[in-house]
């Protein structure tokens, strides 16, 4: 088919340059009779472009824009963060019926923009999203869940280690599992810049610590602690055994912290709960009661109270575990009673 078309074209080209006087300037389409079409004058010349169904040819040439291999730059990426330029801490836990999930933060201390990838930890739910991309002061909220195995009593993880960027880390935390653990949930969360508001904060009293969480689902930011009404402050920096922990001035929805204070064993404090007050560089005054007026706080920031400090969280080997004190060692602010939990 395609030979008979060229002859037939050809033929049909000779009968339109005899009647057109051949090659010559000028010379004009015909219009045979009949018919309405015009027949104009054919070149010779090979087209710039040549394509046809299914033959495979292209362009014989290309626009300048497709003359590189990449028209349009790959997006831009973060790369790996430097393992002590991450905190992280067990930041608050999340109670069930006989379980207590562990939301723990990780944070980018550092001056860039990096990325915190969990791949390779042996410990993460396939469906959970390895890693996250995090500017400089940024967090992201890593949940420490079941496994998927099932047992006959939940038994306590004070310590999980993941694999973040190719180097183990060990997180000190507080979970209660029904057999073994893993990373369920790994992703970016909102970060804090706006003061916490009293009324959004609350506050536990347990032996050596306060504890001050916020209420609140916003994140918000706290401040250093800068003084206590009726009580003496001492600087973070001279309780050796606080410095080494991450400093925290700001948390999010739920997140608790703690403060470290000493009571001598023979005081006593007559004043009204109402002049106990916490005073936070950001926050401003918090109410609070519990505490000896004499006592001595460790001032500034906040440190984690989930899984740093062993007790209560300890088992003796060999000793069973009590579900129920456990729970309840889990739960200062009485969230479970409140239906918080």
């Amino acid at each position: 088919m395609r030979g008979r078309t060229l002859v037939g074209l050809t033929l049909g080209l000779s009968m339109i340059a005899a009647a057109c006087g051949g090659d010559e300037p000028g010379a004009q389409a015909v219009v045979p009779a009949g018919s309405t079409t015009a027949e104009l004058p054919f070149s010779e010349a090979e087209p710039d472009f040549v394509a046809r169904a299914g033959d495979g040819e292209v362009a014989d040439e290309l626009a300048p824009s497709q003359e590189t291999a990449e028209t349009v730059p790959r997006p831009d990426t973060p790369g790996p963060c430097a393992a002590g330029d991450l905190h992280v801490w067990t930041a608050q836990v999340v109670l069930g019926e006989r379980s207590a999930d562990a939301v723990v933060r990780v944070r980018n201390a550092g001056d860039r923009w990096c990325e915190a990838d969990l791949s390779a930890s042996p410990q993460i739910d396939p469906a959970a999203e390895p890693d996250v991309w995090l500017e400089p002061g940024e967090w992201a909220d890593l949940v420490i869940g079941p496994s998927g195995d099932d047992c006959d009593e939940p038994s306590l993880v004070t310590l999980a280690t993941v694999d973040v960027n190719g180097t183990p880390v060990d997180i000190p935390t507080s979970a209660l599992m029904r057999c073994g653990w893993q990373v369920t949930a790994f992703f970016p969360n909102e970060t804090a810049d706006s003061p916490c508001g009293a009324n959004d904060l609350e506050v536990a009293v347990l032996e050596a610590h306060v504890l001050v969480r916020n209420a609140d689902f916003r994140p918000c930011v706290l401040g250093e602690l800068v003084s206590v009404t009726r009580a003496a402050v001492v600087p973070r920096g001279d309780a050796p055994a606080a410095s080494a922990l991450p400093v925290l001035t700001t948390l999010a929805g739920g997140d608790v912290v703690a403060f470290a204070y000493e009571a001598p064993g023979d005081a006593a404090c007559t004043a009204p709960a109402a002049e106990y007050l916490l005073s936070f560089t950001t926050a401003g005054d918090v109410p609070f009661d519990g505490v000896a007026c004499d006592s001595s706080f460790v001032g500034g920031s906040g440190t984690p109270y989930f899984g740093v400090r062993g007790a209560p969280f300890d088992v003796a080997p060999g000793e069973a575990l009590d579900v129920d004190a456990a729970l309840l060692a889990l739960d200062p602010f009485g969230l479970r009673a409140a239906g918080g939990g």
